[in-house]
């Protein structure tokens, strides 16, 4: 390269001077004519564009204006090094991370969903059982219904045993996904925050619930950054499995909100610029969802009385209560939360915080509680979790003293001390997974509960357990050894032989699953141990409309036998369509009026139409894009579809209806000439006015057009660089019609 020579600058005349040169940065040649400004001072100018294309800072000094264009002096900024090479007439730039400017990018890739309100509908599930013994005879059936329109879902359930009904839960809610806020009015579980008792109560709760935003990350996730000299492609690596891809501009970069799992791992990001050249960056990470975004706040506000005798009474309601969990993220590894409780006679309200150790694999949470009034007393807990690559220890302890009370407590039952772990250890070729329980009440009377199962896959499809319990409700130790056989995709075989004090049981069964869509099942068991010996058979079918099986026991000689049918049917209005029971969201699909088209979820076969075109589509991800299809080639061939497939997002429990736009046409092929006789060049396009679609012509100007009826059209050509021409076409029932069609 050339040294750089500057004409000495003329009196009264301005010495900035326009000067075109190719760019090259970092190595990479980037432009191969940029204009530049040259001041006479040995300086070079770079427009605003130039510099923002590629990230660059503007620098310290001011920018100087020529017709309306800003320039900045490329001296001004830090990092950058500028080299003239007058031969090639070529700015080489050389620039570190100094000189250009930190961006930030967002690797959640889900947008937010632009929910619509219910369409007016509902629906009904039933669960019918009738029992037989030698004791008696018993009718049982869980019902339940749902109605919604606009942001209001009403859901109701009640159980029939016999004569007498019980009404289980009723609540009125709306989701608001723009705020992340559900209102519920009813029976619901109340929060209990980190110390608190889930409790179910009739009353208004409001609160925040992510679950209706999915493009929403809540917890804290490790940020990935580094430097780009150029600009460059990011992948993003968890554990050896590419989790993210994203571009970014040369210069300082940050990437947030990456679709980590939870626990602990090792993350890589792989950098790759434009002229291939790589950087790897290896970095620990850990994760939990009980920490939350650094700023986020999730709160719960609940006012209402306690149901008491669930399952036995309608309306049976206890003390009224108020309590409020607020939740904050107060740094990317530390959340707080604020749990406080308030009854007619007693209060209690606690603090805890929940801390991610990344340096030691683990997450700790304390809480302490205090509550007055008529009693005061207190509570400590802490939690420890580590989660390594392959062992994972969960441990907790709690005491709490003679007089703290909290909503929920029972007063007959009173504890001291709970601890209780949990860990899974790889162990050989398998895991062995161990859990204890030690809890002590107020009064002395202790429980104590220890279990240790070990399970191993023996080949492909023979896998092996074994565990040990031992308790102080029983004497002795129990111990199950089982084998589990898969024998093909839909048949497998269950073995075990449990041990106890007193008694041995063998028990062996033979299954074939029921298909996930139309089919049936059985299941053939015994057991012998203590002298009893029990043979049952089972047998469940799977239908569109719903499902039933029937199941015989016999023990000792006496029978039982049971009978079931589970199923719903959901509406929009639009007649009643049977399914298995409304679980999640649905949608009913319309293909105008062909019979047998099969409709896929996710390109998973889950329904046929009916004789009139209708089918009803199951278990939609509530809040979620949900794609459903059909089979064109099923469609006749004489009807014309809008479109093979559609994604909706239905709210909670509610129904989306999908039309297909498929309806019957009339199609007939015509050779259309212009007013001359020579016929349309090919690719002129031909509309049938009042309709939106438009037809191509093709060789010798021959058209394929397609009309939705029998009856006369009106119909224009645009040849290219030519008027409008239009003609008129007489469309029979038979579909007959001229064979040649004259423009005017």
């Amino acid at each position: 390269m050339s040294a750089l020579v500057w004409a000495q600058p003329v009196e009264g005349v301005d010495p900035v001077q326009p000067v075109i040169l190719g760019v090259v940065l970092n190595g990479a040649p980037v432009s191969a004519g940029e204009t530049f400004l040259d001041d006479g001072n040995a300086h070079l100018l770079a427009s605003a564009s130039f510099l923002q294309r590629w990230n660059l800072r503007f620098g310290s000094g001011s920018p100087r204006s020529v017709d309306g264009v800003a320039y900045f002096d490329l001296q001004g900024i830090a990092g950058l090094q500028t080299v003239l090479d007058t031969a090639r007439a070529e700015v080489v730039l050389v620039a570190d991370s100094r000189a250009f400017r930190p961006s930030t990018v967002n690797a959640n890739t889900m947008l937010p969903t632009a929910v619509q309100p219910y369409v007016p509908g509902g629906f009904v599930n039933y669960d019918l059982a009738l029992t037989q013994t030698p004791l008696a005879a018993t009718h049982d059936a869980l019902l339940g219904l749902g109605l919604f329109a606009g942001t209001a879902l009403l859901t109701n359930n009640f159980a029939l045993r016999d004569a007498n009904s019980v009404r289980l839960v009723t609540s009125l809610q709306t989701d608001m996904p723009q705020t992340m806020k559900t209102l519920r009015l009813g029976d619901s579980v109340n929060t209990t925050g980190a110390w608190g008792l889930g409790m179910l109560f009739a009353g208004v709760q409001y609160g925040t619930n992510f679950a209706i935003r999915p493009d929403f990350i809540a917890q804290s996730t490790p940020g990935v950054a580094g430097d780009a000299l150029l600009p460059s492609t990011v992948d993003v690596y968890v554990n050896n499995v590419l989790r993210a891809r994203q571009d970014v501009q040369a210069g300082p970069f940050s990437i947030q909100n990456l679709p980590l799992v939870n626990g602990q791992g090792d993350m890589q990001v792989v950098v790759r610029d434009v002229l291939g050249r790589e950087q790897v960056i290896t970095q620990p990470f850990m994760a939990s969802p009980s920490v939350l975004r650094e700023g986020l706040v999730q709160e719960s506000y609940e006012l209402g009385a306690l149901r008491r005798n669930y399952g036995l009474h309608s309306d049976d309601y206890g003390e009224t209560f108020a309590s409020l969990t607020w939740r904050k993220g107060l740094t990317s590894q530390w959340s707080s939360e604020l749990h406080a409780e308030v009854q007619r006679q007693t209060s209690a309200v606690g603090i805890t915080n929940t801390m991610l150790l990344p340096q030691w694999s683990s997450m700790l949470e304390t809480a302490v509680a205090a509550s007055g009034g008529e009693h005061d007393g207190g509570l400590f807990s802490a939690l420890y979790s580590y989660t390594g690559s392959k062992v994972a220890v969960n441990a907790r302890a709690t005491i709490t003293s003679a007089g703290f009370r909290q909503l929920g407590t029972d007063l007959n039952n009173l504890p001291a001390r709970l601890a209780t772990l949990q860990a899974t250890v790889p162990l050989g070729a398998g895991t062995l997974i161990a859990n204890g329980l030690v809890r002590q009440n107020q009064d002395g009377a202790q429980v104590r509960v220890l279990t240790l199962s070990y399970a191993q896959r023996l080949n492909d499809r023979v896998f092996a357990t074994l565990s040990v319990l031992n308790t102080d409700a029983q004497p002795g130790v129990t111990v199950l050894v089982g084998i589990t056989a898969l024998l093909d995709q839909r048949h497998y075989s269950n073995a075990s032989v449990n041990h106890t004090a007193h008694t041995d049981t063998v028990y062996a069964d033979y299954v074939q699953a029921a298909d996930a869509g139309e089919g049936v099942g059985y299941r053939l068991a015994t057991s012998q141990g203590d002298g009893d010996a029990t043979q049952n058979a089972a047998f469940t079918s799977n239908l569109a409309s719903g499902s039933w099986g029937a199941e015989a026991a016999q023990q000792n000689g006496a029978i039982s036998t049971r009978l079931w049918a589970t199923g719903g049917a959901a509406s929009l209005g639009n007649g009643f369509y049977l399914s298995r029971g409304i679980a999640e969201s649905f949608a009913i699909v319309q293909v105008g009026q062909a019979a047998n088209v099969p409709v896929y979820l996710e390109s998973q076969l889950v329904a046929h139409t009916r004789t009139d075109g209708s089918a009803l589509v199951n278990n939609l991800r509530a809040y979620q894009d949900n794609r459903i299809s059909v089979d064109p080639l099923a469609v006749p061939l004489d009807s014309s579809i809008g479109a093979m497939s559609q994604t909706v997002q239905p709210r909670f429990l509610g129904g989306v209806p999908i039309d297909f736009a498929v309806h019957r046409v009339v199609g007939m092929t015509l050779t259309v000439q212009q007013s001359d006789g020579t016929p349309l060049p090919p690719w002129t396009r031909v509309q049938v006015l009042g309709l939106p679609q438009s037809f191509v012509v093709g060789r010798r100007g021959e058209v394929f057009v397609e009309f939705p009826a029998a009856g006369i059209y009106r119909l224009n050509a645009t040849p290219a660089a030519r008027e409008v021409c239009s003609f008129g076409v007489q469309v029979r029932g038979d579909g007959s019609s001229p064979d040649i069609a004259r423009c005017q």
